[in-house]
């Protein structure tokens, strides 16, 4: 958690990513990996929150964190690893920067 004044927050996160550090401010405790994402719908069906949904005019899935819950239903039912947990994606993005 992070407190001060906006302007001062503000430019303290440029400051990080002028410095190549990464600054995530997830809405929820899920992340979508849309690299990974086959846009199937399987995780759709899994939304409770209807937080997860195909676009109807591109047809991929996508997250709307503010209808999002964090119940995590979603994660199990993605064959493909394209969703987790901010706390999972931390810590691979992690893994992956330290090799």
């Amino acid at each position: 958690i992070f407190t001060g004044r906006e302007h001062d927050l503000a430019r303290a996160f440029d400051m990080l990513r002028g410095e190549s550090v990464e600054v995530y401010f997830p809405t929820r405790n899920i992340w979508l990996r849309e690299e990974l994402c086959v846009h199937c719908g399987a995780c759709v069906a899994m939304c409770p929150s209807e937080a997860l949904l195909v676009d109807p005019v591109t047809r991929e899935v996508r997250l709307d964190g503010e209808r999002c819950t964090a119940c995590g239903l979603c994660v199990p039912s993605c064959l493909y690893g394209a969703l987790e947990t901010v706390d999972e994606h931390l810590e691979r993005a992690g893994s992956e920067v330290r090799g």
